[in-house]
């Protein structure tokens, strides 16, 4: 049979939208082609791309990702979080400038998951806030934490496996 969490069963595994209002855009995350569309709301036309074969934005060596979760447009930049196991880890917490005119992606700011093993192939979720704190999930190595605007750890929780730490919320 076909494993559940495979290419053939589920092409894309879109599993992130955002609404990015500044833009008019909704971002798609398509977690086996480990890029991010972009869609006009109004047209419902893919207006650019990051990351993939086609990426709109060039992105410097050491600033990828794959697969991916989670995309959040803020006026600080575009959020993600990095599973990290399509480069060897770790799963990281990602946050992009997108220069239109330069046509580059620059990480501005990351955090890496720190542990062993130190990436989870399932879920992993980043919420930035507007008090500059930034929350974040693990997975599927279920952890939590509460970071503040340098990055600095104020809250964690770790569970025993097996636990999969997820989020929903409203937007």
């Amino acid at each position: 049979g076909i494993a559940m969490h495979s290419p053939a069963r589920d092409w894309t595994h879109a599993n992130g939208v955002s609404f990015d209002a500044a833009h008019g855009q909704y971002i798609i995350s398509l977690y086996w082609y480990e890029q991010l569309l972009f869609v006009s709301a109004e047209t419902g036309a893919i207006e650019a791309t990051l990351g993939g074969a086609a990426s709109s934005w060039s992105i410097p060596p050491g600033g990828g990702f794959g697969p991916q979760h989670s995309p959040v447009a803020t006026p600080d930049g575009l959020w993600l979080f990095d599973n990290g196991f399509g480069h060897g880890g770790p799963s990281r917490l990602l946050r992009y400038s997108l220069d239109d005119e330069a046509g580059v992606a620059e990480v501005e700011w990351e955090r890496g998951f720190e542990g062993a093993p130190d990436f989870t192939i399932m879920e992993g979720d980043i919420l930035p806030m507007d008090n500059g704190y930034v929350a974040a999930s693990f997975g599927m190595l279920g952890a939590a934490w509460v970071l503040d605007a340098d990055g600095q750890l104020v809250w964690e929780i770790e569970a025993v496996a097996p636990v999969v730490l997820a989020r929903g919320d409203d937007r």
